[in-house]
């Protein structure tokens, strides 16, 4: 069950994408899907800058050489931290009328704690690059809400409102 659950990230790139077909490519979510990739090049420039291995040598072979901030973990708390707000914001359009959003919000926070739990787990890396990327993931997709909100907010006085 865990190495299914630690695959979260690409299950919800699929839903992304799903999303951005069905729905025709709606600007909001185009934007939140690039903030989620910025997230994931972001992760790629943390790993070069700290260098550090993963826990268990043979995982170097199939996951790349290091392992500080998770990846996984900082994708799915992008994720949880990013819906959470939008789906709070007045502004977010369709993200504040999420059928059943308290379940929606649940699944994707137990979701979040269980990726990274078997990252741990299955010795993919350590406790601290799970927290690092947790933390680095929940900043990174607070700080594109902020950006989010400031582009999509009916009440940004003297901008044009975006749709």
């Amino acid at each position: 069950v865990l190495g299914t659950i630690t695959l979260s990230p690409i299950f919800i790139v699929v839903a992304y994408a799903t999303l951005l077909v069905a729905l025709r490519f709606p600007l909001r979510l185009v934007f939140t899907f690039v903030g989620q990739m910025g997230n994931v090049v972001f992760n790629l420039v943390l790993k070069h800058l700290f260098k550090q291995p993963r826990p268990v040598r043979d995982h170097l072979i199939y996951f790349g050489r290091y392992g500080m901030p998770s990846n996984h973990a900082q994708f799915v708390f992008f994720t949880a931290v990013f819906t959470t707000l939008a789906a709070g914001h007045r502004g977010s359009g369709g993200a504040s009328a999420i059928p059943f959003k308290p379940l929606v919000l649940l699944f994707l926070w137990a979701l979040a704690l269980l990726t990274s739990f078997s990252r741990v787990y299955l010795e993919y890396h350590s406790v601290d690059q799970v927290v690092a990327g947790s933390l680095v993931g929940a900043a990174t997709g607070w700080a594109w809400f902020v950006v989010y909100a400031r582009l999509f907010s009916s009440a940004a006085a003297g901008r044009p409102k975006l749709r």
